[in-house]
């Protein structure tokens, strides 16, 4: 999520801790599922991570349907998908002008408390300069792409644009309410991103070996929880959205708050998986990891931690992640968007 996401209620943040008994659970925590803790060789527990995290969602075995496309230009396309659950999300599709199948990138929009905008935070869209002034260096980040020869999806997440359910103050209750109906927040979204990425894959013009995901805050999560669960995604870009669990329950972490978190926490899994583990589950595909070292929401020593947790992991699959911190805070600037462009051009 982006640093603006808790605004609101950031004077609680200094104030919330946890009750001591959960402060021992926290840092018992062992994870039982988690990497440092498996019984089998790699793959086989790649797949079990594949396995619970999957069992954690909503179906996604199908990819979205588009049941409305109109042309906003030669290149760009508005569409309305529909999931398995029978929801329905507006969506920009931009397909550059090619003689020959195109890499392609889902690209994820970020939370940041704006909840009237979703994909327009990502492409040329009035209502959206002030965010991408704000948080992305002036650079509408789905036209950047696709100006070096990217075919670009953006579908607004449960909560946003088309989808708006409430705003801030009703992230709670949307959660509360999946949870009685054995669904989760972060589940309904995951669900939908795979299913997203399925969509793209089938394109006519997409190459389908040849699909990332990409995002920056929650967007960030979404692009590597997208890539440990979808096989069509096969590398992915993640800014600003990665630390071990425990780093991210101390005093004054937003985290503790709820709200906005519920986006990020899948209840079947949590005593079971950090959240590396869960990037994890995607070992082997290339993976681009920044943040920023003064980052207010993801502590540096956190983040380095797990970096190293998943720089482990994917040693086991003789693959590299490139994941470093960057000098800046909660922020996707065009420097690290032009890391990430670079990045994906040499893999894909």
């Amino acid at each position: 999520m982006s640093g603006e996401g808790l605004s609101c209620n950031s004077d609680r943040a200094d104030d919330m801790t946890l009750p001591d008994f959960l402060k021992s659970r926290r840092d018992a925590m062992q994870h039982s599922l988690g990497f440092r803790n498996r019984r089998d060789d790699a793959r086989f527990w790649r797949k079990q991570v594949q396995y619970a995290y999957l069992a954690a969602i909503p179906p996604c075995s199908r990819a979205a349907n588009s049941v409305d496309r109109s042309a906003l230009d030669p290149e760009r396309q508005r569409l309305k998908l529909r999931f398995e659950s029978g929801a329905e999300s507006d969506a920009l599709f931009i397909f550059p002008t090619s003689d020959k199948p195109l890499p392609a990138v889902l690209m994820l929009h970020d939370h940041g408390g704006e909840f009237d905008i979703g994909w327009q935070k990502m492409s040329a869209d009035s209502a959206g300069r002030h965010w991408v002034d704000r948080y992305y260096g002036g650079v509408f980040a789905a036209d950047r792409l696709a100006a070096q020869g990217f075919a670009v999806l953006v579908v607004d997440a449960f909560g946003w644009g088309s989808r708006y359910a409430g705003g801030f103050e009703a992230q709670q209750a949307n959660a509360a309410n999946a949870m009685q109906l054995g669904w989760s927040l972060a589940g309904i979204v995951a669900s939908e991103d795979v299913q997203a990425a399925r969509w793209l894959a089938q394109q006519d013009g997409v190459d389908p070996n040849r699909v990332a995901s990409w995002g920056f805050s929650f967007g960030a999560f979404r692009a590597w929880q997208v890539a440990a669960l979808c096989p069509d995604i096969k590398a992915s870009v993640s800014i600003a959205w990665m630390a071990r669990r425990h780093g991210l329950m101390l005093e004054g972490n937003k985290l503790l708050l709820g709200q906005s978190y519920f986006y990020m926490l899948h209840p079947s899994l949590t005593g079971a998986l950090d959240f590396p583990d869960m990037a994890g589950a995607g070992a082997g595909k290339p993976l681009f990891m920044r943040c920023g070292d003064a980052d207010p929401l993801f502590p540096a020593q956190s983040v380095v931690g797990a970096y190293q947790d998943l720089s482990d992991i994917w040693a086991d699959f003789d693959a590299k992640v490139d994941c470093t911190l960057f000098t800046g805070g909660h922020e996707c600037s065009p420097d690290v968007q032009d890391q990430a462009a670079r990045f994906l051009a040499r893999c894909m």
